[in-house]
């Protein structure tokens, strides 16, 4: 049996879907600082125990300690921070976008995932002195964001060890993701080469939801996204327009 619904009608409905990814993510990700955190008080309070004064290396270890408890307090602060702003997405959130740190947030907040358990090595290349973005369009963000999280489950299934992620601009901005030691799946690949039109129906057949739902803000949106395939790996390329499209 197959089932058409209007698109835009499933949107206000992704809206939600996608706060609670971020809200569980953030559950998630807020696991690996609190056990850090426990494991360094426990050994803290082991040593400060001691009734005998602390020698020059015991005091450097708790000093070593302490300071890594500062810094897990310091992610777990970002991550709130982060998912505070996703679930508020006030008027400020969509009238200016620095899209260096907008992406250094979004891959930062997947630290905790499977993503970076996997220890796929990260490599950044921004241009500097980006202009801002103003005045986007509301799902705009949401679809960047859920884009992102989408291509980190598909490094995840695809074991990619290696993704060097650069921004640039001419006329529109750029993004491009780039694989450098495997491909992505040709089934997320196509999608990104799928037709789009002005009034869609989604199929319930229709395979990587995940990515379709993004992809097609980006239509609304004016965002043209496409990819290519190399020899060592995958390059997805996204193209912001520095000014909205016609409603």
């Amino acid at each position: 049996m197959l089932i058409e619904i209007p698109l835009w009608d499933l949107i206000p409905l992704y809206r939600w879907a996608s706060l609670g990814k971020v809200i569980g993510g953030l559950v998630h990700n807020l696991n690996g600082p609190l056990q850090n955190i426990g494991l360094d008080i426990e050994m803290t309070k082991h040593l400060l125990s001691n009734t005998k004064p602390l020698g020059e290396t015991e005091l450097k270890t708790v000093l070593t300690r302490i300071r890594r408890m500062g810094e897990e307090f310091e992610r777990i602060d970002q991550l709130i921070k982060t998912a505070a702003v996703r679930a508020s997405q006030d008027d400020d959130y969509f009238n200016f976008l620095h899209m260096n740190e907008f992406i250094k947030q979004e891959f930062d907040f997947c630290r905790n995932n499977l993503y970076f358990k996997h220890n796929v090595q990260t490599e950044f290349k921004f241009q500097k002195n980006l202009p801002t973005l103003r005045n986007l369009p509301k799902d705009l963000i949401m679809a960047l964001s859920a884009f992102i999280h989408t291509f980190v489950d598909e490094l995840e299934d695809r074991k990619i060890k290696r993704l060097f992620i650069k921004t640039s601009m001419n006329t529109n901005l750029k993004i491009t993701l780039e694989t450098k030691d495997g491909h992505l799946s040709d089934q997320f690949m196509d999608q990104l080469d799928r037709e789009i039109n002005d009034s869609p129906a989604l199929s319930m057949d229709d395979h990587k939801i995940d990515i379709l739902f993004p992809l097609i803000i980006f239509h609304k949106t004016g965002v043209l996204a496409s990819g290519k395939k190399s020899s060592t790996g995958s390059k997805i390329s996204l193209q912001i327009p520095m000014h909205n499209p016609p409603a």
